[in-house]
């Protein structure tokens, strides 16, 4: 019930300004950016051996600016963003049968790439100086478009594509910025997803993205 209401609330805001002249938008530009992802939730340290680790990746993409008061911006995204997590040290051979005494060395990472549209509202803090500082926060829809896992043990490696993954994920973002001329920004953020990515009863496997992005103007 979580889940429709966020994605109902996302496409809501998207399409009440889908008849908005592109007179009333005053800024459009690309993004890139780079991702330290993970995983959390009740069942997130039982899919590794050990405990998983933040994986970099990247984003990339495109936003539109709306301006809804002097202060209050409106920022419409949408990213191409790498998530997941990964793992590496020793494990007990009897964690994988196949694999004689003692303990062998490990490596596993976990990749999940998702067209995310966050949603943002933007409030820009006044000041005196080039540096113009702002603050937003939003929810996002992220929509699969691939995933895939690989494994090396005891310097055997194997990949594939992961299993019981949910199509789609939404969640939370908040951060804060700054606008360093009229064309480059910068910005922090924090993303948390609000439901399961397993598509399995009672496993809470949930995603979490700290990010590090430069956008530029286009007008």
């Amino acid at each position: 019930m979580k889940r429709m209401v966020m994605i109902l609330t996302i496409v809501a805001l998207i399409l009440s300004f889908s008849n908005v002249s592109m007179a009333q938008i005053t800024e459009k530009g690309v993004k890139v950016g780079l991702n330290m992802a993970n995983i959390t939730g009740d069942e997130a340290d039982e899919l590794f051996p050990d405990d998983p680790e933040n994986k970099t990746g990247f984003a990339i993409g495109g936003y539109v600016l709306y301006p809804l008061n002097e202060t209050i911006t409106m920022r419409i995204e949408a990213l191409y963003s790498q998530k997941g997590a990964k793992a590496s040290g020793e494990m007990d051979h009897g964690y994988y049968y196949y694999y004689g005494g003692g303990s062998v060395d490990y490596k596993a990472e976990a990749t999940v790439t998702y067209l995310e549209i966050p949603v943002l509202f933007q409030y820009d803090i006044e000041s005196s100086g080039s540096m113009k500082p702002f603050v937003f926060a939003g929810p996002f829809l992220a929509l699969k478009m691939s995933d895939k896992y690989k494994m090396t043990i005891d310097g055997d490696t194997e990949s594939g594509d992961i299993d019981d993954l949910k199509g789609s994920d939404y969640g939370i973002v908040i951060g804060a910025g700054a606008k360093i001329n009229e064309k480059i920004f910068i910005d922090l953020r924090y993303s948390m997803g609000m439901t399961t990515i397993v598509d399995i009863d009672d496993v809470d496997v949930k995603t979490k993205v700290i990010a590090i992005m430069a956008g530029y103007a286009l007008n």
